[in-house]
């Protein structure tokens, strides 16, 4: 009896001893996985942070709520005026090629309205949707006036 108590014994302890190793691998398997996680979000949040600083150098002094304001009042000389102020000083910032778009559409400079809104996409494209309902519009004038032209001559 006393034999099976002590084998008993042993077993218990290599159990405990197998418990307590594969307690330890838990933890260090967490602590890697917990340290990749934090360097993830390190990383994630310094290019989040270097995308924000880049995006301010390049709207540093472009204000799209008051560019936003011109177009929904529909002063349209007045906003394409804002834009090409800022274009040679910003030339890669999505919003003012945005609006400048804007502003050449509305006054009828397909061509100038298309190059603007070809360049948004390039920048950012994100904004692809967005542009190509211009761009579709705008190559839908074009062949309509390509028509008319022919009719003509």
């Amino acid at each position: 009896m006393p034999e099976l108590a002590i084998q008993e014994i042993a077993a218990l302890r290599a159990v405990f001893n197998n418990l307590q190793i594969m307690a330890v691998v838990a933890i260090i398997l967490l602590m890697i996985v917990s340290y990749a996680l934090f360097k993830n979000t390190l990383s994630i949040n310094r290019l989040q942070a270097s995308i924000q600083r880049d995006e301010m150098a390049s709207n540093e002094q472009f204000n799209v709520d008051y560019a936003d304001r011109l177009f929904d009042k529909g002063e349209i000389k007045t906003l394409s005026e804002y834009c090409e102020q800022y274009l040679d000083d910003n030339p890669n910032s999505v919003h003012v090629h945005w609006y400048y778009a804007l502003a050449h559409y509305n006054t009828g400079d397909y061509e100038a309205a298309r190059n603007h809104f070809e360049n948004v996409i390039k920048i950012n494209p994100l904004w692809k949707d967005g542009a190509m309902v211009y761009l579709q519009e705008i190559a839908s004038k074009a062949g309509r006036n390509k028509t008319r032209d022919n009719r003509l001559h």
